[in-house]
């Protein structure tokens, strides 16, 4: 594995950490509606990065996000 591959690597792991931590994390427990504003305008910087870094990365954090949206709709459903 060359220098850049691995730095590619690295960067795809960072860009995924920090859309969790601001999806998962930030996000929910924003009320301000400017402070929502900014995070999404920060989500949206990652995703425009994470796509330029590596579609198939891009696609595949999607598909995970999609899963895990889709998991918790069918726990909430059976809960009720």
């Amino acid at each position: 594995m060359t220098e850049q591959e691995l730095h590619v690597l690295l960067e795809i792991q960072y860009l995924k950490g920090r859309l969790d931590e601001l999806e998962y994390k930030a996000l929910p427990n924003t009320l301000n509606l400017h402070k929502t504003r900014v995070l999404d305008q920060r989500i949206s910087k990652y995703y425009n990065k994470l796509k330029n870094t590596s579609e198939l990365a891009y696609h595949l954090h999607m598909v995970e996000r999609s899963n895990i949206k889709e998991t918790k709709r069918k726990i909430l459903k059976e809960e009720q």
